[in-house]
């Protein structure tokens, strides 16, 4: 994982904080809108698809975190993996194609 928005060390600087809220407007806006979207579907049969994205799609806002986002990637990404797992284990023998949707996730 490397560091700040620019990619490396010897790359851009991260935007003072005050410059992250609207830069990060959007991809908040969405990201709060996915995780409504499972909330509200709670009963769906897919609420485990649903799970996964909504607890992977955070990632998105790494630069917001500082001084380390990296651990925060790899939170959101276990947290999804969670739920990978939970649609591979439901669907390996009687769909593989929810089961290749969830490891496409992953990948």
């Amino acid at each position: 994982c490397r560091g700040g928005f620019g990619g490396g060390p010897s790359g851009p600087k991260q935007p003072p904080a005050a410059a992250l809220p609207p830069l990060l407007a959007d991809t908040s806006k969405y990201i709060g809108e996915i995780q409504q979207f499972r909330e509200d579907n709670r009963r769906s049969k897919q609420f485990n698809h649903l799970s996964m994205i909504s607890e992977g799609i955070p990632a998105l806002g790494w630069g917001a975190v500082s001084p380390k986002p990296c651990p925060f990637i790899k939170d959101t990404a276990d947290a999804a993996t969670f739920y990978l797992n939970r649609v591979l284990k439901e669907f390996k023998d009687s769909d593989k194609q929810q089961a290749d949707w969830a490891k496409s996730f992953g990948a």
